[in-house]
């Protein structure tokens, strides 16, 4: 979650690095620092730090650019290939509700990794969902893209199985390039713009409509002692 984090705090060098990292997977090679600030320079020298702690590279800074050797294990290519977003979405619609939430009697709860089986199945699960947020009595179901193929099949099929007047399904993803309207009208949430975009739906469902359910209603305090 700290890592996810850093990378995220200087994302417009350090993911392209990660995604670098992650495609090489064993393989050595050079990333260019010839033209990025002296702080982002700093930035991924520090991540490069940390990640050879953790035991996933080995790796030499030079003048123009830096020297990465990979040692990846399974757990450390899922991170780099994907999860790291899904942590970053956990952190934005956290950070998003707790600010939401503050001036407002509103209770809400979250959900990472929740894994829902049919009646009678025999698998494990038959289907997960990355992060599930509660906000009174209303469900939204979020669903992390690190890359470019967001799997409309998959999308449609949730957002149908679970989006309604009441519930919302949203696909996040960090290409910020990618433009929502072409997949309206269902959610496309750029993470980069996350916050904004799920304060808005919170407004909306909240804001606009200001009679609340009787599980949103605040308990009274306990006098304290």
């Amino acid at each position: 979650y700290d890592l996810a984090k850093q990378v995220w705090r200087s994302r417009e060098i350090l993911v392209p690095f990660i995604k670098d990292l992650s495609a090489h997977k064993n393989k050595p090679f050079t990333f260019d620092s010839s033209v990025i600030a002296d702080q982002q320079r700093n930035d991924l020298q520090n991540l490069c730090q940390v990640l050879s702690k953790k035991g996933c590279l080995t790796f030499k800074k030079c003048k123009n650019n830096f020297e990465i050797i990979p040692t990846l294990s399974r757990a450390n290519k899922r991170f780099l290939h994907g999860l790291w977003a899904e942590e970053i979405t956990l952190y934005l619609i956290d950070k998003t509700l707790k600010t939401f939430t503050a001036k407002r009697p509103l209770k809400h709860k979250l959900f990472w990794n929740v894994k829902l089986k049919r009646n009678g199945s025999a698998k494990d699960n038959d289907m997960e969902l990355d992060l599930v947020a509660q906000v009174a009595d209303r469900f939204y179901i979020f669903e992390t893209k690190s890359g470019e193929v967001v799997s409309i099949d998959k999308w449609v099929d949730r957002a149908h199985l679970f989006d309604d007047k009441k519930n919302r399904f949203i696909t996040c993803t960090a290409d910020e390039n990618l433009n929502p309207r072409i997949f309206h009208p269902f959610r496309l949430f750029a993470l980069p713009t996350l916050e904004t975009q799920f304060t808005q739906i919170l407004e909306k469902d909240f804001t606009e409509n200001p009679a609340l359910p009787i599980s949103a209603t605040v308990p009274t305090p306990e006098k304290k002692v």
